[in-house]
């Protein structure tokens, strides 16, 4: 079989020996998500595609992770490790699995029914395919906060390697890998303390093709009192941008094709971090950030208007935001003109 030009084939079932064919090995990776992992694993069991093996891997949890994984007895493998960090517990996982394909799930979130069975169908169409992933919803308690991914932009299929630069759309409890292709890139970093599925989806979007269920089976959960991404990991803009740095260096001499890619990924990068400058009330660092992004990406008008917003002081934007709002219900819905 003849493939597009720059996708990598399958690599040979020898690099994954004892490897059973059709088999989905679920690594489904746990810190102290005691309060919600039986709803993980529930999820998980719940699946209708016959062939999975489930594997939690507790990574030195400190609260009820044992107790809850071990009360389903031999329906999963429970594997503990010590605290090792999460791309360590993943890679055990990745070890572990017997399966062809490996999916992914994080202790704290759930899936929706017949995920695994939609994702494997595609495998079976495109023997090129390295991952398939799918749309997820984000969820806090009992309130969807977003129901679709895509309110980020639209996900997309094939060589996908730009958009992955740009914008990681890829959520990680919504990906199903085959074993030899993570094996054969290497797996995840075990350096990287933050964002390590991004810079292994870049490694496996350079070889192989991705593809996409357009369909929300994935529920991501943000517990209640969650801080933003940002406030939880100051050094997230320069361990991502590290991560993109790194990988154009490593395997393009630190030219990238595209070079305009290069430049709206680093700006959207420089934005979250305007986005987290902003929500703290540092309207020069905030200033600062989206000017970055502004030089980057010229031609987009949200750089412009997130780097005017940074000079509105935030107790200002609320009470124009609240006041617009105000106005909007005193005045009412708009009168239809009568004409036809």
């Amino acid at each position: 079989m003849i493939l597009p030009e720059g996708i990598a084939t399958v690599p040979d079932r020898a690099q994954a020996e004892g490897e059973v064919s059709g088999l989905v090995s679920t690594v489904l990776k746990s810190y102290n998500k005691g309060p919600y992992l039986a709803e993980a694993i529930d999820s998980a069991l719940a699946q209708d595609y016959p062939r999975q093996e489930v594997l939690v891997i507790d990574d030195g949890s400190t609260d009820n992770t044992r107790e809850v994984a071990e009360s389903y007895g031999d329906r999963i493998r429970y594997i503990r490790q010590e605290n090792m960090g999460q791309p360590t517990a993943k890679n055990r996982g990745i070890r572990e699995a017997r399966g062809e394909f490996v999916a992914f799930l994080d202790g704290d979130d759930r899936w929706r029914p017949g995920k695994l069975s939609k994702q494997v169908e595609y495998f079976g169409r495109n023997p090129a395919l390295g991952l398939v992933y799918t749309d997820r919803l984000t969820f806090r308690g009992e309130e969807v906060v977003d129901e679709s991914g895509k309110r980020r932009g639209p996900y997309y299929r094939g060589k996908v390697l730009d958009r992955l630069l740009i914008n990681m759309i890829i959520p990680f409890s919504s990906a199903v890998a085959r074993r030899r292709c993570l094996i054969a890139i290497g797996m995840f970093d075990e350096s990287l303390p933050i964002a390590p599925d991004f810079d292994l989806w870049l490694r496996l979007g350079k070889e192989y093709e991705i593809d996409y269920v357009d369909e929300v089976l994935v529920e991501y959960r943000i517990e209640a009192g969650a801080q933003r991404i940002g406030a939880r990991h100051r050094n997230k803009f320069r361990i991502t941008q590290g991560i993109q740095d790194r990988f154009i260096r490593d395997y393009y001499d630190g030219r990238y094709p595209n070079p305009r890619v290069v430049a709206i990924a680093t700006a959207n990068r420089y934005s979250v971090l305007g986005d987290y400058h902003l929500a703290e009330g540092r309207q020069l660092e905030a200033f600062g950030a989206y000017f970055q992004a502004m030089r980057r990406d010229l031609a987009s008008p949200r750089r412009y208007y997130s780097l005017t917003r940074s000079l509105v002081p935030n107790p200002l934007a609320a009470f124009l935001k609240t006041f617009r709002r105000r106005r909007r219900v005193a005045v009412g819905p708009p009168r239809a003109s009568g004409l036809r």
